[in-house]
């Protein structure tokens, strides 16, 4: 259970406008801060993801017009105000982290139902080994559907963290809906099961033509390709299932 802790509510109505500002931020607050470790911050744990039992159920429907789908969304209701800590982070600023797990997990991926971010503000996604990351997400990435879908990141767990200025945090929206855990790869590991990288990462055929270049360059035949050049990819819908 996390609320707003009063020496938060004091400083923020002490600080001035001229104070510290998380703006132009890189890293999470907790790369380059003395933070509480975390093994302290409240993990919030979703159901296990039983990837047996959902390639069974995706192997019904294999071959029918739906998108193909990764992983489980699980339902949930996380906030600021109700789950995670807060900590002062000295000159100005204050952090919120929450993780949230599923045992099994190949990859979790974040939906916010509701978000909105006041300006200065920073909110990172992490897994706990600091191997992948997404953000920093500012006032930028406000929209007006209120919402925000986070990347797959490779584990079973991850830390939420966003650090305001204390003068504007009673501004910040944002609501986790859906927590969606990964029963399939999602371009995230080597055939030998272990987390790519990034340095093996699935890579073109052997033909490997630049469709930017053409006779000029000695490849003739990049011409007939050229426009439109035809490509494929993926994407996930809205955070559950994918779409090649």
């Amino acid at each position: 259970m996390s609320t707003y802790p009063k020496s938060l509510c004091a400083a923020a109505l002490l600080l001035c406008a001229g104070g510290a500002l998380a703006d132009g931020q890189r890293f999470p607050t907790a790369f380059t801060t003395e933070l509480s470790p975390l093994d302290a911050i409240e993990c919030v744990e979703v159901e296990p993801v039983k990837i047996a039992n959902e390639l069974a159920k995706d192997a019904q429907v294999f071959g029918k017009s739906k998108p193909r789908r990764f992983a489980v969304a699980n339902e949930v209701l996380l906030t600021p105000q109700n789950a995670g800590i807060w900590e002062e982070a000295g000159e100005g600023l204050a952090v919120w982290r929450l993780r949230v797990s599923s045992d099994n997990a190949r990859s979790i991926n974040l939906g916010f139902t509701d978000f909105h971010l006041p300006t200065k503000a920073t909110l990172f996604i992490y897994d706990e080994k600091i191997g992948d990351m997404a953000g920093p997400y500012t006032d930028a990435n406000n929209n007006e559907h209120d919402q925000l879908w986070t990347p797959v990141i490779p584990g079973e767990s991850v830390v939420i963290e966003l650090t305001v200025p204390l003068d504007v945090f009673h501004d910040v929206r944002l609501q986790i809906g859906s927590v969606n855990a990964a029963y399939r790869d999602f371009g995230l590991r080597n055939p030998d099961g272990s987390i790519n990288d990034g340095s093996n990462a699935a890579k073109s055929g052997s033909c490997n033509l630049d469709v930017i270049c053409g006779a000029g360059d000695g490849f003739p035949e990049v011409e007939a390709w050229r426009v439109p050049p035809p490509a494929t990819g993926a994407d996930t819908i809205p955070g559950a299932d994918n779409f090649n």
